[in-house]
């Protein structure tokens, strides 16, 4: 198969030449191979990917990195549990800090999760946060780009509030 995904990752944001997406598990949209050739395509350089080891198999994520590889992105890993906060804060900032600083060197990033919604939520959530996003304006901007609320649980939300003066910054960059 080739063309487009069925679902193309959703473009959340763009600072200058860098845009930030935000996906489902990429064997979800039209095969992993032509997802990750897509995201290629889109100019992604950073797939952060939030599933757990156990879910690869039934996601079919298993030739993940060999495919990202194979199209010059580089794949982050930063492991959540579905429908929950981060484990630890401290690990959770450092990720969101990197990803920003892949995005206001202009290099775009994507973010997945197993649909797209909750763990790669609190990750953009997060980096519009770094932005200078407040939490409303985040969460307003995520729902208009994606479509739907994200994230989508209580914990998940209560969890960024709680930790919001910590993930954000206030500076935004000329977009």
């Amino acid at each position: 198969m080739s063309g487009k995904p069925k679902t193309p990752p959703f473009l959340i944001h763009s600072i200058r030449s860098a845009r930030l997406w935000m996906m489902p598990a990429p064997s979800f949209l039209r095969g992993l191979g032509n997802t990750i050739k897509y995201c290629a395509d889109l100019e992604i350089r950073h797939l952060l990917s939030t599933v757990e080891p156990h879910e690869v198999s039934a996601l079919e994520l298993e030739g993940l990195s060999a495919a990202c590889s194979a199209n010059d992105i580089k794949l982050l890993n930063f492991p959540m549990v579905d429908r929950q906060p981060p484990q630890s804060l401290e690990a959770f900032l450092r990720m969101s800090s990197d990803l920003h600083r892949h995005l206001v060197n202009g290099e775009s990033v994507g973010i997945h999760c197993k649909s797209g919604i909750g763990r790669s939520g609190m990750h953009i959530c997060a980096l519009l946060g770094k932005l200078g996003f407040g939490f409303e304006e985040a969460l307003r901007l995520i729902e208009i780009r994606r479509g739907l609320a994200a994230p989508n649980t209580s914990e998940q939300l209560d969890w960024l509030k709680q930790n919001w003066k910590k993930i954000s910054v206030h500076s935004r960059p000329a977009s």
